[in-house]
This record gives structure tokens, C-alpha cells and sequence, in this order.
């Protein structure tokens, strides 16, 4: 649209109804800039989409799992994270970890693009928040595929199931899964899986007493054969941090 000889230029309507206008910044970073499907909310504050052979993340396998980067399968470009786990547990975890201390307490989040070829397999996303030295708070949801449910690790180390969603078995089918947590109150805030929103508003955020440890937070994409073996890909993990 033309007002007062300019031009303003608007992105495509949204779900919920909102449009913002694109600067010519935003016009420099489209094509580079993270697709942020189902929740546009916040600042970016770490983007690791494993286009780069220079590592921003760590991989962390247990046991006979494995994860490497891997040119296989992507959701964009032409390169994802390929985690492999045999069993069920932490002992064969495979796992990508974000570290993070450019952030403010306040509500941060993390969202993956991941994709199954078979049932067996269950994915966990995560915040974890060391406040002080020895006190850590923990976000976690997972999505089980054997199970078809969406659940959240609550403050009792119990997993309480929020949906059953249903997903297609396919390497091709990459799907986005976040989690939203209020670093001030120690509370969930909400979850999108499959494109449903889920408000966790209600439920506190696992508090652990920890060995020493310096501040920080650390965002973590876990995957582990919950009914068996499973390959599990993962592209665009993005961190974003919202005002409270």
C-alpha cells in the first residue's frame, strides 16, 4: 500500500489474525531467517539450523546411541541432525543441547522441526534454567510416537498426558514441537505440537537441588526408543525470549 509516497509492505495474515509490516531488514534476512510456523512471538536469541559445520550446539549421545549431522533428510537447506537410540531411558539418550547466557528471565522458548520413519520413538524438548548455583529449573514435554501423546514432566517427576495427536510416519513429514516457560515465576506457560496450542499455565516448572553450577540456560532435543529402535531428524531448533 502507498502512504505519503512510501511503500509498506505487509507479510501474509497469520492464524490468529495479526500482520507486520517488513522493513527493508526483514527484506536482508528472508531468506536466511528461521520459519517460524506456529508461533512468531519474540526475539531470537539462538538459531541452529546445521547448514554450518561449525558447531553453535553439542551433541550428547549415551550408551550406544548416536547423533551427527547429516545431509539425509531437512525440513530447509541441506542439512539436519540425525539422532539414532536403540532402548528407552537416559542411558541411550540422543540429545542436542543449546547452552545459552544471553538471555533475561523472562518467558523463553524452544521449538524443533522433527521427523519419525517408524512408531517406536519418543522426543523430548526442554528448558533448563540454572537460577543460582545449585537450584535448576526444568521444562519438559515429550511426544511419544507409540503412544500418539503429547505429555509434560511436572514437579513431581510425573508425566502427565495433555492430547493424544496423531502424526504420519514419514522421514519427509517434518513436524514442530515448543515449549514455552516464565523464567520469573518458575510456571509453564504453553506448548504447540503438530500446529495445537496447549496452555500450561498451571503447572510449575521441576525444581532439583544440583551440584554447583553456574548460571545459565540450556535448551535440549532428546530422543530415545521408547518402543525400540528409532531414527528421529531435527531441523531448525530456535530459542526466542518474550517480555513478560
Amino acid at each position: 500500500m502507498r502512504e505519503g509516497g512510501s511503500v509498506i509492505i505487509f507479510d501474509i495474515e497469520d492464524l490468529w489474525g495479526n500482520t507486520n509490516t517488513l522493513g527493508l531488514g526483514e527484506h536482508a534476512v528472508r531468506m536466511h531467517a528461521p520459519p517460524l510456523l506456529h508461533d512468531k512471538r519474540g526475539n531470537i536469541i539462538k538459531w541452529v539450523n546445521f547448514e554450518s559445520p561449525s558447531l553453535s550446539y553439542q551433541f550428547d549421545p549415551k550408551g550406544s546411541a548416536t547423533a551427527s549431522r547429516t545431509s539425509d533428510y531437512s525440513f530447509s537447506g541441506d542439512f539436519s541432525a540425525k539422532l539414532y537410540s536403540a532402548a528407552d531411558g537416559d542411558a541411550e539418550a540422543s540429545r542436542v543441547l543449546l547452552p545459552l547466557n544471553d538471555f533475561h528471565e523472562k518467558l523463553v522458548g524452544i521449538q524443533a522441526m522433527f521427523s519419525m520413519g517408524d512408531t517406536n520413538g519418543a522426543i523430548i524438548i526442554a528448558l533448563n534454567y540454572w537460577e543460582t548455583t545449585t537450584s535448576k529449573y526444568s521444562a519438559y514435554i515429550r511426544y511419544s510416537y507409540a503412544l500418539n501423546v503429547l505429555q509434560l514432566w511436572d514437579e513431581t517427576e510425573t508425566w502427565i498426558s495433555l492430547a493424544t495427536i496423531e502424526k504420519t510416519a514419514s522421514l519427509y513429514n517434518f513436524s514442530t514441537i515448543k515449549v514455552i516457560a516464565n523464567l520469573e515465576t518458575k510456571y509453564f506457560s504453553e506448548a504447540f505440537c503438530f500446529g495445537e496450542h496447549f496452555d500450561l499455565s498451571s503447572y510449575a516448572m521441576h525444581h532439583k537441588t544440583m551440584p554447583t553450577s553456574e548460571k545459565k540456560l540450556s535448551g535440549d532435543v532428546m530422543v530415545y526408543g521408547s518402543h525400540g529402535k528409532t531414527t528421529v531428524y531435527i531441523d531448525n531448533i530456535i530459542m526466542t525470549e518474550l517480555s513478560v
